[in-house]
C-alpha cells in the first residue's frame, strides 16, 4: 500500500510539474510576442511619426499641396465629397475632377476650404501643446496617441500605408460619421 500511495503521489508530483511547465511555457510566449513586436514597431516608427509631423507643420505654414499629398485617400475623397456637397448646396456645380486638381495643386478651393478648417482648428494644439505616445503598429496602418494638454481623453491619430508611404488618415481620425450637411 506504501508503494502505491508513493506511486500516486509520484504522478500527481509529475501531473503538477508538466502543469508548471506548461503554464510557464504559456506565459513565456506571452511575453515574447510583445517584445517581437516593440522591435518591429521601434524600427518603423520613425517614418510614421514623420509622415504625422511634417502634415501638421505644412498645413501651419499654408503649404496645402504638400499637405494633401500626405493624406490617406479616403481623407482625400471624403473632403472632396464634403466640398462638392457644399457648393452644390450653395447653387453651385463642381465636378470632382476639378476639385481634386484643385486641392492637389494649391488653387482658390482648397485655401479656402484649409483657412477655414485652420480658423477652427490650430496645429500647435497638435505640434507643441500636446505629448505624442507611440500607439498600434501595423504593417499597413498606425495609431499616434496624442494627448492635448487641456482634454482628459486622447486622440489616436490613424495612419495608413498607401504604396509603401505613410498616409495620416485625418478624417479617420477626427471627422464624425456624417458628411457635412
Amino acid at each position: 500500500m506504501i508503494k502505491t500511495t508513493q506511486y500516486a503521489h509520484s504522478i500527481k508530483s509529475f501531473r503538477l510539474s508538466v502543469f508548471c511547465l506548461a503554464c510557464c511555457l504559456i506565459l513565456s510566449v506571452a511575453f515574447i510576442q510583445p517584445a517581437a513586436s516593440t522591435e518591429y514597431s521601434n524600427a518603423s516608427i520613425e517614418p510614421i511619426l514623420d509622415t504625422a509631423e511634417t502634415f501638421f507643420v505644412l498645413l501651419k505654414k499654408g503649404n496645402y499641396s504638400a499637405s494633401w499629398n500626405l493624406l490617406s485617400a479616403k481623407t482625400r475623397n471624403r473632403i472632396v465629397v464634403d466640398v462638392r456637397k457644399a457648393y452644390k448646396k450653395m447653387g453651385g456645380h463642381l465636378n470632382i475632377d476639378e476639385i481634386q486638381n484643385d486641392f492637389k495643386n494649391g488653387g482658390n478651393i482648397s485655401n479656402n476650404y484649409w483657412q477655414a478648417f485652420l480658423s477652427n482648428f490650430n496645429p500647435d494644439m497638435i505640434l507643441i501643446e500636446s505629448l505624442w505616445e507611440v500607439g498600434l503598429i501595423k504593417e499597413t496602418h498606425a495609431e499616434i496617441i496624442i494627448r492635448y494638454k487641456k482634454s482628459s481623453a486622447p486622440a489616436k491619430l490613424k495612419l495608413f500605408k498607401e504604396n509603401g508611404t505613410w498616409k495620416v488618415g485625418l478624417t479617420e481620425t477626427f471627422w464624425s460619421r456624417k458628411s457635412l450637411q
